[in-house]
């Protein structure tokens, strides 16, 4: 014999906290008018999410249950309506069906909290990057910060820079806006990396190119067939620009790996 879900009627809550600018959905909190039964359910990765201004909207979305326990749910509801500020609000009511408030609960979370993608922000450098021989600027600062599309998940170290010239074109446009992720070993064959050379006054200078190691095989004094290094190109992507070598007697870093343009 199967048995049938009872159902009641719960009013919904939607918090919203400022961040960059917007309001993003932080938080839900259920309440039963006549049983009295309520569950919150807010975020539990503020530091990532919030930055700088994550412990203050933490502290307050922690505060907001024992509150409630201490207030009494109907009162306490109207003091969040007459209290909360722009930078921590609540929406008003909306009413839903329950079986289980709890449950009810984590489903609302899901959908209306972790549901929301919140863009990815990296620092765009005002420094601009040669798509050719190596640029030379003395001063370089973060310009902005710019939103990644949604294909790119980012982490840290990821940036921006500007582009100049048009040896990398059609991949990467004259003018463009390119994102990098950061360089931490390993293979470079055949990717297109940001290098930096820094000359003998100290200035450093980046170009944009595809990296490709060359290699020759190499009969050592044994008989013994083994790899000996040849050199270092920087092939343009378009064919009217020349490849050329990497002066091993300079200085160098790859400092990031390109991921994609951004695109209005």
């Amino acid at each position: 014999m199967s048995s049938v879900a009872t159902t009641a009627r719960a009013q919904a809550r939607l918090f919203k906290a400022q961040y960059r600018g917007m309001d993003r959905p932080c938080g839900v909190a259920l309440y039963d008018p006549v049983s009295g039964e309520t569950a919150f359910r807010f975020r539990d990765d503020w530091a990532d999410w919030a930055g700088e201004e994550s412990a203050v909207l933490a502290a307050i979305a922690e505060d907001l249950p024992a509150k409630c326990a201490e207030m009494g749910a109907e009162s306490f509801f109207r003091w969040i309506d007459d209290t909360l500020s722009n930078t921590f609000r609540v929406e008003d009511p909306q009413p839903v069906l329950y079986a289980r408030l709890d449950q009810t609960a984590d489903n609302l979370y899901r959908r209306k909290v972790q549901g929301e993608r919140i863009g990815v922000m990296l620092p765009l450098h005002q420094r601009r990057v040669a798509a050719g021989p190596f640029r030379c600027e003395e001063e370089d600062a973060v310009e902005a910060e710019i939103e990644a599309p949604p294909e790119v998940r980012g982490g840290p170290g990821w940036f921006a820079v500007r582009v100049v010239g048009h040896s990398m074109e059609p991949e990467i446009p004259d003018g463009s806006i390119a994102i990098f992720r950061p360089y931490h070993g390993g293979t470079r064959a055949n990717q297109i990396v940001l290098v930096e050379q820094t000359g003998p006054d100290g200035l450093s200078s980046w170009t944009l190119k595809r990296y490709h190691s060359r290699k020759r095989e190499h009969v050592n004094e044994f008989g013994e067939t083994e790899w000996e290094h040849e050199g270092i190109s920087m092939e343009s992507e378009n064919p009217e620009f020349a490849e050329w070598d990497l002066d091993e007697s300079r200085q160098y870093r790859t400092l990031g790996v390109f991921v994609q343009v951004l695109t209005d």
